[in-house]
């Protein structure tokens, strides 16, 4: 299944819901019903390549496609046809491409990631369930799964430990990573399987780092993952789905204050 074909299913994805905790649930049902995903497409891209490259190999030349330069007179116009006729294919620069070899070729280098790729049985599995407490329909695509383990591949700037763990909290991975679980353990009825990160970054020299998901950095995520469940299962029922504070006129203050003041009605 392609990333294009997995994002139509129906469901709410992990994005979604961070979209719904971070943003609101108005965001979230935009990125739901349009099938957007927050992330910038260039990090969405580089990710999807690194992923096939390391986890299918075979298929990188069907699924990547490197953009040609465009130049002189009628380029804007050439841009816009061959952007046309490659929608819903991962595009990147050549240089952007180039760096994709050698971040696989870094992670080949970590012996723990390989002593957890050497344990792989499913790559890009693809989990569909109903939440039991809202009803709602949930759905992941999981990287990495073995007997003992499931592991997500994130490029990042910074593999520097506390550097990852802020891009942990701002990207929500921690809601990834116990939704992950939930989706397994409420499909196959199996325990909670360990979860590791396999990080490597996205500019020279890729370093690696292996991280594994603590108790209380999953509890983290359930909390944000209830969460965003809540907000978007109300929002279903009544039908109407929030931004920021419609009604509402928001007191600007000093430095970062501001109150969210009278509601106004027509």
């Amino acid at each position: 299944m392609t990333e294009e074909e997995y994002s139509r299913l129906p469901g709410y994805r992990s994005t979604y819901l961070k979209t719904a905790v971070s943003k609101s649930a108005k965001h979230a049902h935009f990125e739901c019903t349009m099938h957007k995903d927050g992330e910038s497409k260039l990090c969405f891209d580089k990710g999807i390549a690194l992923h096939t490259l390391l986890l299918e190999p075979e298929e990188y030349d069907k699924r990547i496609v490197i953009k040609p330069e465009f130049t002189g007179v009628g380029s804007q116009l050439r841009r816009k046809i061959w952007k046309e006729d490659h929608k819903g294919i991962t595009c990147l620069s050549v240089k952007e491409e180039a760096k994709v070899p050698r971040m696989v070729e870094e992670v080949k280098k970590h012996p723990f990631a390989m002593h957890l790729m050497g344990k792989i049985t499913d790559v890009e599995k693809t989990y569909e369930w109903l939440d039991p407490l809202t009803s709602l329909k949930c759905k992941c695509r999981v990287d990495l799964m073995g007997e003992d383990f499931m592991a997500d591949i994130k490029s990042t700037q910074s593999a520097k430990p506390e550097n990852f763990l802020r891009s942990c909290k701002t990207f929500g991975y921690d809601l990834s990573a116990f939704m992950y679980q939930d989706g397994i353990y409420t499909v196959d009825k199996v325990k909670r399987l360990p979860y590791y990160f396999i990080v490597v970054e996205s500019e020279e020299p890729h370093d690696v780092i292996v991280c594994h998901a603590g108790d209380d950095f999953l509890e983290q995520g359930m909390l944000k993952y209830r969460a965003g469940l809540d907000l978007m299962s109300d929002a279903d029922v009544r039908k109407q789905y929030d931004g920021y504070a419609r009604n509402s006129i928001i007191e600007l203050g000093a430095g970062n204050r501001f109150d969210i003041g009278q509601t106004y009605n027509d």
